[in-house]
């Protein structure tokens, strides 16, 4: 639940009252703040005209930084209330309500740059599809444990004979000279040392 900062303010824009999360968020104490303009601790010199032209909307928000007494700038969302004289009809104060959104921008941020990952994870895929199946040389994916063929491109297609369905169901063994206790030895000592591709002798 959002711990909602108050600020209240006169019409002139001078900071009459702070609440306590207001506080805890600024650094500032009531006391340092009554009498200063609204700018001081809004980053904003044109916060009562943006207030105006809100036409006090309290469904509506004004995004704007916060000053901090130690020199941060903190995000938030502002809303404006007119406090109003019954007596005279008139406005005597501003309450400005809020809350930060600092983590509701990192947070959207994050999800940008996952979305940025996911974008450029996807090229990169497309980019090895296109090198896998269509490059000269042979080429087949295969899973370490099983030895099943899990994927080959065009050249491993014409070479070996097989369709492409055929040589998904085979292992790799079916289709090079070694055994399979000398292939799992080439695999183990290829794991051990990071590389990236394995080159095996074949039976056509």
């Amino acid at each position: 639940m959002y711990k909602r900062q108050v600020i209240i303010i006169s019409p002139a824009g001078e900071i009459l009252n702070i609440n306590k999360f207001m506080e805890k968020l600024t650094g500032y104490k009531t006391d340092s703040l009554i009498g200063k303009p609204i700018y001081e601790l809004m980053d904003s010199k044109d916060i009562l005209d943006n207030i105006s032209k809100n036409n006090y909307n309290v469904s509506g928000y004004m995004k704007i930084n916060c000053k901090t007494k130690n020199n941060g700038i903190i995000p938030m969302n502002i809303s404006p209330f007119p406090i109003i004289n019954k007596k005279i009809n008139e406005i005597s104060g501003i309450l400005l309500v809020g809350y930060n959104i600092k983590n509701v921008k990192k947070l959207q941020q994050e999800v940008e740059d996952h979305r940025k990952n996911e974008e450029e994870l996807k090229e990169s895929e497309e980019k090895f599809k296109i090198m896998f199946y269509k490059h000269t040389s042979i080429m087949c994916l295969f899973d370490p444990e099983t030895l099943r063929i899990l994927d080959a491109n065009d050249a491993a297609i014409k070479f070996y004979g097989y369709s492409y369905k055929q040589l998904k169901h085979m292992k790799i063994t079916e289709i090079n000279k070694l055994k399979e206790d000398s292939l799992r030895n080439i695999i183990n000592k290829i794991i051990s040392v990071s590389y990236t591709h394995l080159t095996l002798p074949t039976k056509a």
